[in-house]
């Protein structure tokens, strides 16, 4: 197999008897640099990489020191999504805990993004509710917007209020059924 860079455009070529089949990769800065790196490329470029909102930032530590069941799945879920999309969930994540302050009752939140691939995230703020009740709300909330937008992958997290941690509850559904 052999790999070619035109301009902004990458492939790879693979001969099979008489055919050619050419795979795009989609990661065009990356092969950018990663051919300069290995002396493939002569024109310089410079290295990707991804911003990560401080919510994402603070989320993912936690996840990572914590392991709990599917945090792979929840982190490739949150990372999967855009810096803006990210942006936009922690935004509404904090609005939501400081409305559920304000009137003392659970508050809840759903984003769906279509692209690159359908992905829901679920968020509640709840005023006492923790542990288990907490988990069973979140799961409520996934399965009633499973209802309303139909099954996709879902990242959902519960907090509450007077917590300083980034989730209190974590639903992650990674292959959805029908």
């Amino acid at each position: 197999m052999s790999s070619t860079t035109f301009d902004n455009y990458s492939y790879f070529e693979e001969e099979t008897g008489e055919e050619r089949v050419r795979y795009t990769s989609l990661t065009d800065p990356l092969d950018q640099w990663a051919l300069y790196e290995e002396g493939v490329r002569t024109e310089p470029a410079p290295k990707p990489e991804m911003k990560i909102p401080s919510g994402s930032a603070q989320f993912l530590d936690l996840l990572c020191s914590e392991r709990p069941s599917a945090w792979v799945q929840a982190g490739c879920a949150l990372l999967d999504a855009s810096s803006d999309a990210q942006a936009e969930f922690w935004k509404a994540h904090k609005k939501l805990r400081k409305r559920a302050r304000k009137r003392k009752r659970v508050q809840r939140v759903a984003l769906s993004f279509k692209e690159p691939t359908p992905l829901l995230f679920c968020a509640i703020a709840a005023v006492g509710n923790s542990g288990d009740a907490l988990l069973e709300s979140v799961k409520a909330q996934v399965a009633e917007r499973f209802d309303e937008l139909g099954a996709q992958r879902t990242l959902a997290i519960g907090s509450v209020i007077s917590s300083k941690r980034p989730y209190d509850a974590l639903v992650v559904v990674d292959r959805p059924r029908e």
